[in-house]
């Protein structure tokens, strides 16, 4: 103990041995990224209204099935409808095929055979999948990265809020482990989202909250 004291001592005069309480870059970067780590980057993947008869409740949104057109008339919704999942296609998260399906999605609630087109994911499509924790197909996301701290640029003096100490904190980041995909100029295009991401130094803010074991991310703490 002593001579981890000595030493402790030593590398304080070196600026080492930092408080965990103290308001410091440093402490702030480490909240911040801990809280990132857990938080992937992500799109909102496509859904699609058309589902097989019995499959109304199906948890997952793939395979999705797209009502092919009819009529030339329909051509411009077709193809609104699968822009979104054609983009998959095109960087490797999706294949696709058609087929017929039994829907009872009609006028008058009648069972027909509908001509569809169908996606299901690849691997890759697969590994950058996240069912809605709800189990709501429509809050299912397709997430891409890990946002990582850069810098802290700034932050404010701590102070009291909410019962806790509290400070604003700006930083610079950037998203590690970008897939490939994130970039295809298809999915760029049909997820506008993705180009929120884009550059390599984006910006955040956040609050930081004091605990007894130190600083901790806001929008991960309960205070």
């Amino acid at each position: 103990m002593r001579i981890g004291l000595v030493a402790c001592v030593g590398i304080l005069l070196l600026g080492g041995c930092s408080d965990p309480k103290k308001a410091s870059n440093a402490n702030f970067k480490k909240a911040i990224d801990t809280y990132l780590e857990k938080t992937p980057v992500c799109i909102n993947a496509p859904t699609s209204d058309t589902r097989p008869t019995g499959h109304d409740n199906d948890a997952s949104s793939f395979p999705a099935y797209v009502a092919m057109p009819t009529a030339p008339a329909g051509q411009a919704l077709f193809a609104m409808n699968t822009k979104s999942f054609d983009a998959m296609v095109k960087s490797g998260l999706a294949t696709t095929s058609t087929g017929t399906i039994e829907s009872n999605r009609t006028w008058d609630g009648s069972s027909k055979k509908l001509p569809v087109k169908i996606y299901n994911l690849t691997d890759q499509g697969q590994k950058a999948f996240v069912k809605s924790a709800d189990g709501n197909p429509y809050g299912s996301k397709l997430c891409y990265g890990t946002p990582a701290v850069s810098e802290v640029t700034q932050f404010t003096e701590p102070g009291a809020a909410f019962g806790a100490t509290v400070s604003s904190v700006a930083y610079t980041y950037h998203v590690k482990d970008k897939a490939g995909w994130a970039t295809n100029p298809a999915m760029v295009e049909a997820f506008p989202a993705l180009k929120q991401t884009a550059g390599d130094t984006l910006e955040g803010k956040t609050e930081v909250v004091l605990t007894n074991n130190g600083w901790v991310d806001g929008r991960g703490s309960k205070f």
